[in-house]
């Protein structure tokens, strides 16, 4: 009887310290779905408005230790609303997404995009050399969305209205 209880507990233990280890391998990956909700836009999987508050007042830091310079972009695509209404949600989300992606192909040599909300982007460009840097960036993004986006077949001429800032000097 003594052997059969000890068995028992023994098997009770193990099987106690194997729920214990999914039950923890399922809470950390809860952990992370939720910090990544939390951080990520869900349709384009970019920092949202929170993270890139906290992603600029870090790169902010940073460029105040250094003395470098940060270029800050604010985007917003022109009569995006209208998209959404002729075409569709739907359409307007990958519309979205086409224009995410051109976005951070134009910008992956000097910086990193956030989705504020909507139609509305910021870009911070924090590998510059200096404000010409900052300038030619700016001109870039501007050219990447001057080229037709195809989406669904359908070909759009999509424009940007963009506004700039460069820290320190505003």
């Amino acid at each position: 009887f003594t052997q059969t209880m000890a068995q028992e507990l023994a098997a009770a233990r193990l099987a106690s310290g194997e729920y214990q280890q999914r039950l923890e391998t399922t809470v950390a990956e809860r952990t992370r779905q939720l910090r990544e909700l939390a951080e990520r836009d869900p349709l384009t999987e970019l920092p949202n408005r929170r993270e890139l508050f906290a992603l600029l007042n870090a790169a902010i830091e940073s460029a105040k230790g250094s003395a470098r310079l940060l270029g800050v972009f604010f985007l917003d695509i022109d009569n995006f609303k209208y998209i959404n209404d002729t075409m569709g949600h739907a359409f307007g989300d990958r519309v979205l997404v086409s224009l995410t992606q051109r976005l951070q192909a134009a910008i992956q040599a000097f910086g990193w995009a956030a989705r504020l909300g909507g139609d509305e982007f910021t870009v911070i460009a924090d590998r510059v050399r200096d404000s010409d840097a900052i300038r030619e960036a700016g001109v870039g993004i501007i050219k990447a969305f001057q080229k037709p986006l195809t989406v669904d077949g359908l070909e759009l001429i999509v424009s940007v209205s963009v506004g700039a800032s460069i820290y320190p000097q505003h």
